[in-house]
């Protein structure tokens, strides 16, 4: 399989074990959908973006969509709480560290999951960067929704 059939996403194997804990939709939504958390899913493929709006959209998270940097300042701006930014690091015009620096000038207590491909990331430019973490791609959906309630968690733990 070449480098470009590589799926961006996988699900694990019915028989694969790991770490995670097991994860039910977010807990707020259910009694309360004006509490459930609100993200902002930054990606300039809409496949993997509307494939993320829609896994986050089913697990009960309110859900925001930008098609790259420019719109997403704007939602940024202009929305009042959100509760998490899942950028993708490799954008034109301006990279996921530089899009994460101007959302927290709106949104600053608001943790930042950044998603990448082969590429490194510029670790000089992530030094001060708190409520902040990396997924690579491809990943599974557990690991995904695993990340998001960390980092959601260590902002404002949810109930279980």
């Amino acid at each position: 399989m070449n480098d470009h059939e590589k799926p961006l996403f996988t699900d694990p194997p019915e028989s694969a074990s790991n770490d995670y804990p097991a994860l039910s939709p977010c807990p707020s939504s259910a009694k309360r959908p004006d509490l459930a958390p609100t993200l902002l899913v930054v990606d300039e493929d809409w496949v993997f973006r509307e494939f993320q709006a829609r896994t986050l959209g089913d697990q009960g998270y309110t859900v925001m969509k930008a098609t790259g940097a420019v719109e997403a300042m704007l939602l940024a701006r202009t929305t009042p709480i959100i509760n998490l930014l899942l950028t993708d690091y490799s954008m034109v015009g301006l990279d996921g560290l530089e899009l994460t620096n101007h959302f927290r000038a709106f949104h600053p207590e608001s943790p930042v999951l950044m998603f990448k491909g082969a590429l490194p990331l510029p670790g000089h430019r992530m030094e001060n960067l708190d409520r902040f973490a990396v997924l690579g791609k491809p990943f599974d959906v557990k690991s995904l929704l695993h990340k998001i309630r960390l980092l959601l968690d260590a902002v404002v733990p949810l109930p279980r």
